[in-house]
């Protein structure tokens, strides 16, 4: 730029300054020193921009590979193509298998997980193959086809994808927001019905199971009935302030006055009889028979023994009763291996001064002894079990099969592990609750998310809560 046009440019700005500025400190602002520092600046952006333009070219142009290294990286593009496509087809044959087992919610979210794992795969391919596109400047023609080729096949493995992953999405359910897992204060020994209570409220559709009223059975006393509408009522009020997400104090306020309630009713279910033990420590599992009983939540257990007669002939006795809980027989294993073990017959005997005379007179004691659930499977299943350590790994999902007198189809007897209730050394009862995407430790108004290595988590289960699968 010439420097006497500068200096007109810049006349009447030199006289502008002048007069704002005036001095600085002795030193005089003059033309001279305004158009040193214009030059410097022209000089100093000129400067900054080719750096700029040359940085960006940098970036733009990608520098020259060679033909061997060019080589190297098509081949290792190629391998990645092959690895993806084989694992594709994989999951492919899987997802169009004819097996039932692969139709399920929970294989189909198996695969899903295993295809969102290739995604991380799939864009490093799309990257080496772009990176590859701009080494074709190379003058390395026999390269051309091969690269289109591979483009040609990326593209067929992304649409492949693309379409397993909307089979997938249309065969899993709707995922629905976790359910809700609140603190009840505890109202002085109330932590055997708050521990009942936080996994059968963390069922999706538990409130649904609660009748809005009841009939008088054919059997009940105008007592008894009249006990099972006041401990309906006040457990409505329970559920209606848990559905509005009350505060813990309101809430284990409330769980008190079912207590109360419950006492007063003196039901024989759950043998809450005496008034002063109201505020004594309970067993959770009489709540579970108490409450499931007030609602119709029972089950009908047969028990069948079945006596051998020295003739040959088997003498046959047994009975039938509601119940609310059903306890696991005491071996080893899984909840799995003992729900199987339920249905298997057991010899046992009885003591002589309890024998039993058969038809033909002759006094019995040995027999076997086999327990049925008759009926349709119920919506809620409490099993109790002696101090056992859950595995969510195996007994997160159950078939109930194995438990009824009748066979149903599978889905209607796959049960969804809700929560277990756990006496710590009989002192103390809290619960660990799964709202359908974690697990929580409840501790009456105390709620903490676990793990399931949580020393908290891996504390004994006396009692284990299973929803029913929809």
């Amino acid at each position: 730029m010439d420097i006497s046009l500068m200096e007109a440019s810049f006349e009447s700005v030199y006289s502008t300054v002048e007069g704002s500025i005036g001095s600085l400190g002795d030193r005089k602002v003059t033309k001279d020193f305004l158009l040193n520092i214009t030059a410097s600046k022209i000089v100093f952006v000129t400067i900054s921009l080719f750096l700029i333009i040359a940085f960006f070219i940098s970036r733009c142009v990608p520098p020259k590979l060679s033909a061997k290294s060019i080589e190297d990286l098509y081949l290792k593009t190629t391998k990645k193509w092959s690895f993806l496509n084989e694992v594709l087809v994989q999951y492919e044959k899987a997802i169009y298998s004819q097996d039932p087992i692969w139709a399920e919610a929970r294989a189909s979210k198996f695969l899903r997980s295993e295809l969102l794992l290739l995604k991380d795969g799939k864009k490093k391919l799309v990257n080496k193959i772009a990176l590859l596109e701009e080494q074709l400047s190379c003058d390395i023609s026999f390269h051309n086809g091969q690269i289109q080729g591979l483009l040609d096949n990326s593209f067929e493995l992304n649409t492949k994808y693309e379409e397993l992953m909307q089979i997938l999405e249309s065969r899993l359910p709707e995922e629905k927001e976790p359910t809700k897992v609140r603190g009840l204060t505890n109202a002085g020994n109330t932590c055997y019905m708050n521990a009942a209570l936080q996994p059968l409220l963390a069922i999706d559709n538990f409130s649904s199971l609660i009748p809005v009223a009841i009939e008088k059975r054919n059997d009940e006393s105008e007592d008894s009935f009249k006990g099972r509408k006041e401990i309906l009522t006040s457990f409505t009020s329970l559920l209606n302030a848990w559905k509005s997400e009350d505060k813990p104090d309101k809430l284990g306020a409330l769980v008190g006055s079912l207590r109360t309630t419950i006492f007063r009713a003196s039901l024989l279910e759950g043998g809450f009889l005496d008034s002063s033990e109201e505020f004594n420590f309970q067993d959770a599992g009489q709540f579970f028979e108490l409450i499931f009983y007030v609602i119709g939540l029972t089950f009908e257990l047969e028990n069948i023994r079945i006596f051998p007669l020295s003739t040959g002939d088997k003498y046959f006795a047994g009975d039938t009763t509601p119940q609310g809980v059903l306890p696991l027989k005491k071996i080893d294993g899984s909840v799995q291996e003992k729900i199987i073990a339920y249905g298997d017959e057991l010899l046992d005997e009885l003591k002589i001064e309890d024998a039993l005379k058969a038809n033909n007179g002759e006094f019995v004691t040995k027999f076997v002894e086999t327990n049925k659930i008759v009926g349709k499977p119920q919506k809620i299943l409490v099993l109790r079990v002696e101090n056992y350590i859950v595995d969510p790994l195996k007994d997160q999902i159950i078939d109930a099969s194995y438990l009824f007198d009748e066979r149903f189809d599978k889905d209607q007897t796959q049960y969804e592990l809700a929560g277990f209730a756990q006496n710590k050394y009989q002192v103390h009862w809290t619960s660990v609750v799964y709202n359908g995407k974690e697990w929580h430790y409840c501790d009456d108004r105390n709620i903490t998310p676990v793990s399931t290595e949580d020393s908290r988590f891996l504390h004994p289960a006396n009692y284990l809560i299973y929803a029913k699968k929809l």
